[in-house]
């Protein structure tokens, strides 16, 4: 039998804002009753002029000890010790970029928690799409919340759909 998604939440940014935190502490609760978690996220950042930003996510409030490794278009590239896993979006001119970000075995508390991000982005100079994947090196607690953060801020109507995973 083929996974099912069900919808836990959509959260659709009021006013501009800093960041977002679903789950504890913000919009709805994350149940800890699925195998993984999928977020999609259309957003723009707050910027007047155009161009790609950050979109970076945290999980449980952690902030560092990260492992991060990234393939793009054209180049990539590996890091430890980071706080986030950076996605390129686009700036201003009404332009929405979807990420698609996958929490496998969210709820799990015997193993680390690892992130995959995809994203395909209009500006930039290494070739429009980007896969990153994350994991925090440290900590083996179940995910409850997930905060993300705009380097120049999350424009008013940017969405946040979040999707629960029930394997067969």
């Amino acid at each position: 039998m083929p996974a099912t998604y069900d919808e836990i939440m959509v959260y659709a940014v009021p006013s501009d804002t800093g960041s977002v935190t679903l789950g504890s502490g913000g919009q709805g609760t994350i149940p800890q009753t699925y195998t993984d978690l999928v977020v999609i996220v259309t957003s723009k950042d707050t910027r007047a002029i155009s161009g790609a930003c950050d979109l970076t996510v945290r999980w449980n409030g952690y902030t560092s000890n990260y492992s991060v490794a990234t393939i793009n278009g054209i180049t990539g590239s590996a890091g430890n010790g980071n706080s986030f896993i950076p996605s390129a979006h686009p700036g201003a001119n009404d332009q929405h970029c979807t990420s698609i970000w996958h929490f496998s075995d969210y709820r799990n508390a015997n193993k680390k928690k690892q992130v995959t991000c995809q994203i395909g982005h209009i500006f930039g100079s290494d070739g429009g799409v980007r896969i990153q994947h994350c994991t925090n090196t440290t900590n083996n607690n179940a995910i409850t919340s997930i905060t993300f953060t705009g380097e120049n801020g999350i424009k008013a109507q940017s969405v946040f759909k979040m999707y629960g995973i029930l394997e067969a």
